[in-house]
């Protein structure tokens, strides 16, 4: 059995609302900035990424693989240079390649739009966020 049907099986059918751009990632970009600067306009971030437009509706267990396979990318992110794409990590978890690809599709055109609605405040803190929120898409090779 996997740890989603131990301790609760009813989430498995159950639709949740789920961040396109999980809040592991958004923390992470959070967490390589000067936390001094983007404390102060931490706001103007949470409202970006908690958008309505960047939520969907999914299954808990597609909501809970994908969680847990973003937390095992970034955990590995922090000890290798260039360790398995996130799209690797999500397949690994048990989320199907076609699930996989809408996924990341969708990752990383919110997290464009993210960046770009930030970008247009024309804050240097929203900027740095931006700037690093759109390299991370590179190191989590999404395609």
């Amino acid at each position: 059995q996997s740890i989603l049907e131990e301790n609760d099986s009813s989430r498995a059918v159950q639709i949740e609302r789920d961040h396109i751009v999980e809040c592991q990632v958004i923390a992470h970009v959070w967490n390589k900035l000067d936390s001094r600067k983007i404390k102060s306009r931490s706001d103007a971030i949470r409202e970006a990424t908690n958008h309505v437009e960047y939520f969907n509706n999914t299954l808990g267990v597609i909501n809970y693989k994908k969680e847990w396979g973003i937390t095992d990318f970034l955990r590995e992110a922090q000890h290798y240079d260039r360790g398995p794409s996130l799209r690797d990590s999500l397949i690994e978890r048990g989320i199907h390649r076609n699930v996989t690809r809408k996924i990341c599709t969708q990752f990383e055109t919110a997290s464009y739009n993210i960046a770009d609605n930030l970008q247009k405040l024309g804050e240097d803190v929203h900027d740095d966020f931006s700037e690093e929120l759109v390299s991370m898409l590179g190191f989590m090779r999404l395609d």
